[in-house]
């Protein structure tokens, strides 16, 4: 009798086996619902981001749109780009982090978007860009405010030793600040310049790369420099390869909306195809590194 009534080790298996699988479906309901949360609080403070972004943004050249009749338009605000030589791609080629791009070839192609802005006695402002590049070893320019390198309203350029440097003049003189990291070729680099009128930051891939002190106010009286994209005023430093999503703000824009530009983008390639899932994860990984 007692032999009948005890369990067989066959029948403890079961038991234990069905006990695993209710903890399993109970483990997955919670961890189902902490992700809802986490999503939910991420996207809450993802839309907070955008929006404060935008309340900044003074041009934004997406270049998602076709040229028409030789300009490019400002999707943001009224500067649209005189284009001269660059070539436009779209994402059907592949090459661009989202909609369309534009490759320059170095010697003359560049993108005059006027003298419509002007920055004059601000101490605040921040660039940014997406930029690839296929030869290094000279100096390029990316996005220039400028009628001189001794006279520029934040000019961001790459170095002949492949550094990314900021020239910024003030009421206290001209200042610059170089990268710590070098930039490679053939790969996509999301840049980013922020001076809050104490400081100079230089970002690479959404992580603060070098900083330096600056003060004063900005100072380019009597004139209103050029918006350049891929050349210095359409005259030299000509940039090479490909240039996409470039912004300029009239404010120091905060390491938080640097990254969600960043992730932003990255969400793109991966859409696109330009990166894997993994590279994808692996950069969102390198992120959250200090």
């Amino acid at each position: 009798m007692n032999k009948n009534k005890s369990f067989t080790l066959i029948e403890l298996l079961v038991v234990i086996v069905i006990i695993g699988i209710l903890a399993g479906v109970i483990m997955i309901s919670t961890s189902s619902s902490i992700d809802k949360a986490n999503l939910a609080k991420a996207q809450a403070f993802s839309n907070t981001v955008q929006e404060e972004l935008l309340l900044n943004l003074i041009s934004e050249w997406t270049f998602d749109e076709p040229e028409i009749s030789g300009k490019t338009k400002d999707s943001w605000s009224t500067n649209s780009g005189t284009v001269t030589g660059a070539d436009y791609k779209t994402k059907d080629t592949r090459l661009c982090i989202s909609g369309g791009c534009y490759y320059f070839n170095g010697s003359t192609d560049h993108i005059d978007c006027g003298n419509k802005m002007d920055f004059n006695g601000k101490n605040n402002i921040s660039f940014s860009a997406w930029i690839n590049l296929d030869s290094l070893g000279a100096q390029r320019n990316i996005l220039g405010r400028h009628s001189s390198w001794t006279d520029a309203q934040g000019t961001l350029r790459i170095t002949s030793s492949n550094v990314l440097q900021i020239l910024l003049k003030t009421t206290t003189g001209q200042n610059d600040i170089v990268s710590i990291k070098t930039i490679k070729a053939n790969q996509w680099y999301y840049i980013a310049y922020s001076w809050d009128g104490s400081f100079m930051d230089i970002y690479i891939n959404g992580k603060l790369d070098s900083s330096t002190p600056c003060t004063g106010l900005i100072n380019t009286t009597p004139y209103i420099p050029t918006n350049s994209l891929g050349s210095y005023v359409g005259t030299g430093s000509f940039f090479v390869s490909l240039i996409d999503d470039a912004r300029i703000y009239d404010a120091a824009l905060t390491s938080s909306q640097i990254k969600q530009n960043y992730i932003a983008g990255l969400n793109s390639m991966l859409a696109n195809g330009l990166i894997s899932r993994d590279e994808y994860s692996k950069k969102i990984d390198m992120l959250a590194l200090k």
